[in-house]
């Protein structure tokens, strides 16, 4: 496990540049279909392989290495304080939860790639 993170860490170095080279729109395109698990369109192979890039540079960030240490605890915190609010609150924080959950298979998915 701690090699897949050296690897990681060593291919997405000077990603930062090639990044901000990208046209603002294409960043957000970019984060937006790595994220939903959506296939790049026709001919944008060359965005395919920056989002590569990006869902690797992404692992490779603490917080993400860390990633159950903060969401679990977080997300019972949330549970608790929601439950004493109303039950609709717990739907919400549930819900949302569930979509973190989705995203970061997606990255997971896509930095595979």
């Amino acid at each position: 496990m701690m090699a897949d993170t050296m690897e990681s860490a060593e291919s997405t170095e000077g990603f930062g540049p090639e990044w901000q080279d990208l046209e603002r729109t294409d960043r957000i395109y970019v984060r937006r279909v790595v994220r939903t698990g959506q296939a790049f369109r026709a001919g944008e192979d060359h965005l395919a392989a920056v989002g590569a890039r990006w869902a690797r540079y992404q692992r490779a960030r603490p917080i993400q290495r860390l990633w159950w240490a903060w969401f679990l605890p977080s997300l019972l915190v949330c549970l608790a304080v929601g439950a004493r609010i109303h039950p609709i609150v717990v739907g919400i924080v549930l819900a949302a939860a569930a979509q973190a959950l989705v995203v970061r298979r997606n990255v997971k998915k896509a930095a595979s790639s």
